[in-house]
């Protein structure tokens, strides 16, 4: 075999691996942990201006009514199915804590408790570009992540305030 044709093998097999690994492993992002901005009233002194000013595995959110370093949480793609179901009785013990205790591609969803389950896709779109992102003050935080909106909007920041949008 030639050396292009070696080359395009080789390619080729880490290619498939590379998919195979995403597939089979989960590829993961990186997000900031729920933050409930009803319980902040008036807010702290930023700490950080960004997530390039977090120590690596950290990410620049609201914590404690102010913008803190704080450890990030790894989330598979993909949300979780709405809850439909209507429990009854006690929920069952939990099947998961995060993510990453489900195999594959599924995400640890709270279904009558927390269960391991196939996630539906992201919406398409993108949010917007916010003016300036140093101006958003933790009261005005309602999401943290697109979970925390519902199919399909997403947690934008826009118009000072950082909430769940139509794209």
């Amino acid at each position: 075999m030639s050396g292009t044709g070696s080359a395009l093998l080789l390619g080729i097999t880490l290619c498939c691996l590379g998919a195979w690994a995403k597939e089979n492993i989960g590829e993961y992002h990186y997000v900031c942990p729920k933050f409930h901005s009803e319980s902040c009233k008036v807010p702290n002194p930023r700490g950080c201006h960004g997530d390039q000013y977090c120590p690596k595995g950290q990410k620049c959110c609201c914590s404690d009514c102010g913008w803190k370093c704080v450890t990030a949480e790894r989330v598979k793609p993909g949300r979780c199915p709405p809850i439909m179901p209507r429990c009854v009785g006690p929920p069952p013990k939990p099947s998961c804590q995060t993510d990453g205790d489900c195999s594959g591609r599924q995400k640890c969803c709270t279904l009558c408790g927390k269960v391991c389950q196939d996630p539906h896709e992201e919406s398409e779109g993108a949010c917007p570009v916010p003016s300036d992102p140093r101006k958003l003050q933790c009261p005005s935080v309602y999401c943290a992540r697109n979970d925390d909106c519902l199919t399909p909007q997403k947690c934008c920041q826009s118009g000072g305030k950082q909430r769940c949008m139509h794209v």
